[in-house]
């Protein structure tokens, strides 16, 4: 065979076969990513909007009707209906007429933005995630026969949120603020519904509402009431006993409130009744107090407990307190309050206490204690405050009282009708039955008492740091309004340099000796060789257990004159 032969034509097709099919391989690999070439293809251009302008575009291609409602039946659009029963399934957040171009749609019931529904300039509307017509499409996700079930924004495919939305069974609740009830003035009264589905946590909006301000009128959404939009309503729409001008007009009125979710779930709220009453408050409530009290000789003494017993109690009583008129007002709060006095602070208040009626344990000391009480009606009315004033006394059929400062001219030894001194209560202690009376001593605003070595009985106490019975009933203060007691001696008189100011004889029962600023002194001072000054000297019967308590005083014994001590206890020079 000649080797310059031409090849035959059969393979010659062959091999042109095979070079075909090589550079269409390589082809294939390059369009899959072969070779030195990273760049990725462009994305497609984006889909035209084909629906109409009744319709949003569905995920997945095609459309779905949508129906603007005007749920209040003013011009401004509320929602779309994308389930067709005439309910927005998605509640614009400003009603708006005609549609703009950007409308906020709160689709979970928090008065917040969720998606917005775009117009473009042939009037197509399209939800996006921002009012920019560059930012993601939201589509409408829907089942196999069609029905709107959820969103997609290209983060999910199986969001159901419509659906979720459109089957929830939970009622919707209304919460109506302030609550009905009795008021001076017109309230500003707001309504805000939600409907929470248990299944999933998730809140969801009340698309409309309707309300009455008629007694013998049923909201409902086809035609009583007034109706709104969304899931609030503010004061600025509801204007409840209210004139054209904003003034509040008097009278009872009745609110009753129905709302509706999208799935069309109702609930009808119980008329709640207003009652207006500007003029209310010209006859304000009154607060009494009675008191009870345990041992007592009168409602406002008491014998201290001595024990500090928990089961000594008094009982202060509010429930006279009274409202006008009291056929159709009542008084619905108690304000005690105690006005702390001296060294006792707040007592111990007993578990059986209520609003109306306080139980306190009676205190293991003498003091006064004051209490006072307001009270406010069902129109916001408060009453003056009413004020009580307690004694707690050693034994208060057994009590004098001495006041410097007195312009009495009766002075029978009586709170009221006080001794000028101490030594005149001394004196007429001697003619009582048992001469063992305590005295009460005001502190007369600062004045001091001056008087001459006072020799007190057994058995009696001393009580200092009242005030004046002009100025605060006798309220007891020892801590900063002690009693000033100046007891001297005169030596020009009496030249024996030895002075007992405060003498307490033959102590066989419990005595007290509380708030008072104590001082003595010899007068003149002059030179002597034994002398002694007691501020208090006291002195028990032999074989008695009895204690002579001293307590929250200030004692001043003074300088005795030069010499030699003469007793235990004393001062000396």
């Amino acid at each position: 065979m000649d080797n310059n032969q031409s090849t035959p034509p059969r393979l010659l097709t062959n091999t042109l076969a095979t070079v075909i099919f090589i550079s269409l391989l390589s082809l294939v690999l390059l369009s899959c990513g072969g070779g030195s070439s990273n760049s990725a293809l462009p994305p497609p251009p984006p889909e035209l909007n084909s629906c109409t302008t009744t319709q949003l575009q569905v995920s997945g291609g095609g459309c779905i009707d949508v129906v603007e409602i005007n749920v209040d039946k003013n011009p401004a659009i509320d929602g779309l209906d994308l389930s067709n029963n005439a309910i927005p399934d998605l509640v614009f957040i400003a009603a708006t007429q005609p549609l703009t171009t950007a409308t906020g749609i709160d689709f979970n019931g928090d008065n917040n933005i969720d998606y917005y529904l775009l117009l473009d300039d042939q009037g197509k509307k399209s939800l996006h995630t921002t009012s920019s017509a560059n930012s993601p499409l939201v589509t409408i996700i829907t089942d196999d026969t069609g029905a709107a079930i959820g969103f997609d924004s290209g983060e999910t495919t199986n969001n159901t949120d419509l659906k979720n939305l459109l089957t929830n069974n939970t009622a919707p609740t209304i919460l109506i603020t302030p609550l009905a009830g009795k008021y001076q003035q017109a309230p500003n009264i707001s309504i805000t519904c939600n409907s929470i589905d248990a299944t999933n946590n998730t809140n969801y909006p009340c698309n409309a509402l309707s309300y009455s301000l008629d007694s013998n009128i049923e909201p409902t959404f086809v035609g009583n009431g007034t109706i709104t939009y969304g899931s609030t309503i503010s004061a600025q729409q509801l204007s409840l006993a209210k004139d054209s001008n904003g003034n509040s007009v008097d009278g009872s009125y009745s609110l009753q409130v129905i709302a509706r979710t999208a799935a069309g779930i109702t609930t009808l709220t119980e008329p709640q009744t207003f009652e207006i009453n500007s003029t209310a408050c010209q006859t304000p409530p009154q607060a009494i107090i009675s008191t009870t009290a345990l041992p007592t000789t009168t409602n406002t003494e008491l014998v201290k407990n001595t024990s500090n017993a928990t089961s000594n109690t008094f009982v202060l009583d509010g429930s006279s307190s009274n409202a006008t008129p009291a056929a159709t007002n009542t008084i619905v709060s108690y304000s005690w309050q105690q006005i702390v006095l001296g060294d006792e602070g707040s007592l111990t208040e007993q578990t059986t206490s209520t609003a109306t009626m306080k139980t306190f344990v009676t205190p293991d000391r003498v003091t006064t204690l004051r209490y006072s009480l307001t009270v406010t009606d069902e129109f916001g009315c408060t009453s003056a405050p009413a004020e009580t004033t307690l004694y707690v006394m050693e034994d208060p059929k057994a009590a004098l009282f001495i006041d410097s400062a007195t312009t009495s001219t009766i002075n029978n030894g009586t709170r009221s009708e006080p001794f000028k001194t101490i030594n005149k209560a001394l004196i007429a202690a001697e003619s009582l039955p048992n001469n063992t009376p305590d005295l009460y001593i005001s502190n007369a605003s600062g004045v001091v008492y001056k008087e001459k070595s006072l020799i007190i009985p057994s058995g009696m106490s001393l009580y200092g740091g009242f005030n004046s019975f002009n100025s605060e009933e006798w309220s007891r203060d020892v801590v900063n309004k002690k009693t000033k007691l100046f007891i001297s001696k005169d030596l020009t008189i009496d030249p024996t340099p030895h002075l007992k100011g405060l003498d307490f004889q033959l102590i066989n029962n419990d005595a007290w000796l509380t708030g008072f600023d104590i001082s003595t002194k010899l007068l003149p001072a002059t030179a002597s060789s034994e002398s002694n000054i007691f501020a208090v000297h006291a002195v028990g019967e032999v074989g008695n257990a009895a204690t002579l308590t001293i307590r929250r005083n200030t004692i001043n014994a003074g300088d005795a004159l030069d010499g030699n001590a003469v007793g235990t206890g004393s001062s000396y020079g």
